[in-house]
């Protein structure tokens, strides 16, 4: 997985990984474990590990269990009321 901000440079960087190693091109869509999501027109980034989530309940054998709602929306963006983050 490459993040870059030069498309030159990217593309040299893209070259010399495929000479050394068999790759994947084109958008990422796993990375250590984690799904990834994006949606261009939107503007949007999902990154979760239903995958993961999955093969263990599987594993374990409780993947049948009833589900329960979370006490809050999946949108919710928790925020400190002590330390101001935006800074960081």
């Amino acid at each position: 997985m490459l993040i870059i901000s030069v498309r030159p440079e990217l593309d040299i960087i893209k070259v010399k990984i495929n000479n050394l190693w068999k790759c994947k091109v084109g958008p990422a869509t796993v990375f250590v474990g984690f799904q990834i999501v994006r949606d261009r027109l939107k503007h949007t980034l999902r990154i979760h590990q239903e995958a993961y989530t999955t093969r263990l309940l599987n594993k374990l054998r409780i993947s049948n269990y009833n589900l329960r709602a979370l006490p809050i929306t999946t949108s919710t963006i928790l925020k400190s009321t002590k330390y101001n983050l935006d800074r960081y």
